[in-house]
């Protein structure tokens, strides 16, 4: 039976099998360049491991260190020699920038060792994907402000969920084996229940796990957002904020303005004639111009022409309800 480990910890594991005497765990987070505690941590997973395919446990001697057995440096020579030890589900480079990002929201602010820790990854590693996300979170009027106490984010409550929204993507898309994805899938789990029955009763369909996405940033809110002062369309009163209220009854009004807002937003359905009459004439004129002027540069023509400059006309719509509600838009189309 093969060992079968995460990189962390496989690479604790192959740095003792290299090395015949024993190595402290002071010196095993020098030669990895990565935390103590990461360390003890990594040392549990191959203890646990080791037992789980009829091994010893690795040898521990107080000044002298961890090491291998014989009998298990033996089994374990034809894995090392071959690789085949290695599991290679562990995180990639933008699930760990959401996990990063997600940790943060959540936390409030988490030092490099903590973050390491969580991504069973090096600090170095770790500083890479800050120095990274410091370059793309400007975008969204985010930003990464680390100090002595540690990493958080930085920028107003709606902005910063905004942020999480688009970054959950990779973590939701990712392993199933995540800790973290499967931890924010089960604690949010009662806003997933009530947002899916808000879908339901209006037969709205919602793409990339919209519903999950929502659920965990309404579970984990961070801060009181501003009061909403605007305006509330007719159609987001009527279609969505009646039933958010009744679901979210626990809420205040702008957190419930806030769940309506991106439910209205992000919404993706056939568009009807009905929904046309609502959105405007002069959004579907400047849809229907969009088109002809296409077409002329193109010098091709629509199969279904009518559709199209109903979805042009709708995605117009939900852009500015996105931009009047602050929240992200995804082009419908």
């Amino acid at each position: 039976m093969k060992v079968n480990l995460d990189r962390k910890s496989y690479s604790v594991l192959n740095t003792l099998f290299e090395t015949k005497a024993g190595l402290t765990v002071e010196e095993l987070s020098n030669i990895l360049n990565v935390s103590q505690r990461s360390i003890y941590y990594s040392i549990k997973n191959i203890n646990s491991e080791l037992r789980r395919t009829g091994c010893e446990e690795l040898s521990s001697i107080r000044s002298y260190g961890f090491s291998l057995t014989e009998n298990t440096r033996k089994i374990l020579q034809d894995q090392f020699e071959s690789g085949t030890g290695i599991k290679t589900d562990y995180y990639s480079i933008s699930e760990r920038k959401a996990m990063v990002v997600c940790l943060l929201y959540i936390h409030g602010s988490m030092t490099l060792d903590e973050l390491a820790e969580y991504c069973l990854e090096s600090k170095r590693m770790i500083q890479n994907d800050i120095s990274e996300l410091k370059d793309e979170l400007p975008k969204y009027r985010v930003e990464i402000i680390a100090d002595k106490n540690g990493c958080s984010l930085f920028g107003a409550e709606t902005d910063k969920r905004n942020v999480v929204m688009y970054y959950l993507d990779s973590l939701i898309s990712s392993n199933e084996d995540n800790p973290l994805r499967t931890a924010l899938l089960e604690e949010s789990s009662g806003e997933i229940e009530k947002i899916s029955r808000i879908a339901d009763r209006r037969g709205t369909i919602y793409k990339d796990n919209l519903i999950q996405k929502l659920a965990m940033i309404v579970h984990y809110r961070s801060s009181k957002l501003p009061h909403f002062d605007k305006e509330v369309s007719e159609e987001l009163k009527n279609e969505v904020l009646e039933m958010v209220k009744e679901e979210f009854s626990e809420l205040d009004e702008d957190n419930q303005m806030y769940i309506a807002s991106v439910l209205m937003t992000y919404r993706l359905q056939n568009i009807s004639e009905d929904v046309i009459n609502r959105l405007g004439k002069n959004l579907v004129a400047l849809s229907k111009d969009i088109i002809e002027q296409f077409k002329e540069a193109a010098d091709l023509r629509f199969i279904n022409e009518q559709q199209l400059i109903r979805m042009i006309a709708h995605h117009m719509f939900y852009s500015k309800t996105s931009y009047e509600y602050g929240v992200i838009d995804i082009n419908p189309l």
